[in-house]
C-alpha cells in the first residue's frame, strides 16, 4: 500500500531474509567465529571475545586450528587466570562464546558443545613501542573430525604459500565479514597496533585494502589471506586492521613459528 496507519510506505528490495547463527557442525569449515573459553578483564569487568578459525595445520603428525594469540591466548588483556597450553590447555570453542545465545557469552552446556580443542602454543606479544613483534598468532590441537579444511565459501586454502607483493589480488573468509577481496598494498611494513593491554609495535607486516570496501571487521582476526586465483596461496594471517586498512603477519613466519604446514587434506 501507499500508506499504512497514515504513514508513508517506503518499499525497499531487500531479498530472502534468513535466520542468521553461527553453528556447530563438526567438521567445522575454516573462516568461522572461534575462540576461548576463558574470559578477559577489561577495565575491571569480565567479557567474553570472538575472532576466526584460520586455517588448519599440521606438523605431519598432528592437526591444529590456527588463529591469533589475542583470540586464542588472550594476549592483550588481562586473563581470568593463567593461560594454559598442552594436553591440558585452556579450551578452544566453535563457535566463540560472544556467538552463542542462551545467556551472556554463553551456557555451560553451549560452552561444552563447542569445545573443538586445546590451546597448544601462542607467540607471546611484547608490549612496547619499539617491540619487533612479527606474529600475533597462536595453535590449539584438534582433531579432523572437529575441524575441516575448507571454507564456507567452497575453496580450501593450499598448502604452498606465497610472499606477499605490491598490488598482489587477495581474498579471506572471517567471521564478521565473511568473503571479501582486496589487493596488497604494503609490504615490510612498521605499526603501531591498541590491544586492551597497550600498544606495541609489529614489523615486516602486510598492508592490505579492500576491494571497495572494507576488507574485515571486528571478529575477523585470525582469518587466513590467501591469493585471489584458483591457486589459493596463503599470503598473510589477518590480526588488526581499522575500517580502510587490514593488516596481516605473513605466513611462512606464522607456520614457522610452530614448525607446520596449512593442511589442505580432507
Amino acid at each position: 500500500p501507499h500508506m499504512l496507519d497514515g504513514v508513508p510506505v517506503e518499499v525497499e528490495v531487500t531479498g530472502e531474509l534468513v535466520a542468521q547463527s553461527h553453528s556447530y557442525l563438526r567438521p567445522a569449515p575454516i573462516g568461522v567465529s572461534s575462540g576461548s573459553e576463558r574470559l578477559i578483564i577489561y577495565r575491571g569487568s569480565l567479557y567474553c571475545t570472538v575472532g576466526t578459525l584460520g586455517a588448519r595445520v599440521t606438523d605431519g603428525t598432528n592437526v591444529y586450528a590456527l588463529s591469533n594469540a589475542h583470540v586464542y591466548a588472550l594476549q592483550g588483556s588481562k586473563t581470568q587466570g593463567t593461560v594454559q597450553v598442552g594436553v591440558s590447555g585452556d579450551r578452544m570453542l566453535q563457535p566463540g562464546r560472544v556467538d552463542m545465545t542462551a545467556q551472556a557469552c554463553g551456557s555451560q552446556h553451549e560452552i561444552d558443545t563447542a569445545v573443538i580443542g586445546r590451546l597448544s602454543a601462542y607467540v607471546p606479544i611484547v608490549f612496547s613501542r619499539r617491540a619487533n613483534n612479527t606474529v600475533d598468532a597462536a595453535i590449539a590441537r584438534v582433531s579432523v573430525n572437529d575441524v575441516g579444511t575448507a571454507t564456507p565459501a567452497g575453496w580450501t586454502p593450499s598448502s604452498t604459500i606465497a610472499s606477499a607483493t605490491l598490488g598482489q589480488a587477495v581474498q579471506k573468509y572471517g567471521r564478521t565479514t565473511g568473503l571479501t577481496t582486496g589487493s596488497v598494498t604494503g609490504v615490510n611494513a612498521t605499526v603501531m597496533i591498541r590491544y586492551d593491554k597497550g600498544q606495541t609495535r609489529f614489523v615486516k607486516q602486510v598492508i592490505i585494502q579492500g576491494s571497495g570496501g572494507s576488507f574485515s571487521a571486528g571478529g575477523d582476526s585470525g582469518s587466513l589471506i590467501v591469493t585471489n586465483d584458483a591457486n589459493n596461496y596463503p599470503v598473510a594471517l589477518l590480526f588488526a586492521g581499522s575500517s580502510s586498512t587490514t593488516i596481516g603477519n605473513p605466513i611462512n613466519l606464522v607456520l614457522g613459528a610452530f614448525g607446520v604446514t596449512i593442511d589442505d587434506g580432507p
